[in-house]
């Protein structure tokens, strides 16, 4: 499933305007294949940083992503903590998009240091089985709060 996130900005029934930095989700096996080529659809490119922990990053069945710079965390012990988070900031060599992948806490250490250093963000939570990795390409900014419903009709 591909979900074109343009369909859920503008004027909403609550009488506001809403905005979402979110461009594209994508959830279906073997997303990782085709990831560059998603990137190059939302205009994400440059120097790419991605972050996995030890535990992702050994699964013998994960494509692992193309990186300029690839930080690997200790899985043990590892939770999102702002010191933590702060460390391993001070790696980041100049990135222009931060690429998590795996767990929520690794969506942590990716989320936290590109909202600080205003630079995009792309979750890739790796689900139970590593084979079925989701990708989904974010930017800055979480949706608001008011969900918008839409009515769909054939064309």
């Amino acid at each position: 499933m591909i979900l074109d996130c343009s369909k859920y900005v503008g004027p909403c029934r609550c009488g506001r305007e809403h905005t979402l930095e979110t461009k594209k989700v994508v959830v279906e096996y073997n997303a990782l294949d085709k990831f560059d080529q998603y990137m190059d659809e939302v205009g994400l490119s440059g120097k790419r940083a991605v972050i996995y922990d030890t535990n992702t990053y050994n699964l013998p069945t994960l494509r692992h992503v193309r990186a300029d710079q690839e930080i690997v965390l200790n899985a043990e012990g590892l939770h999102s903590e702002k010191g933590m988070i702060e460390d391993m900031m001070r790696q980041l060599d100049h990135p222009d998009v931060i690429v998590a992948v795996g767990s929520g806490t690794i969506m942590d250490f990716g989320r936290y240091p590109a909202y600080h250093l205003g630079i995009p963000f792309v979750a890739v939570p790796t689900a139970s089985r590593p084979t079925s990795a989701r990708s989904s390409s974010t930017d800055r900014k979480s949706p608001s709060p008011c969900r918008r419903r839409r009515s769909s009709s054939a064309t």
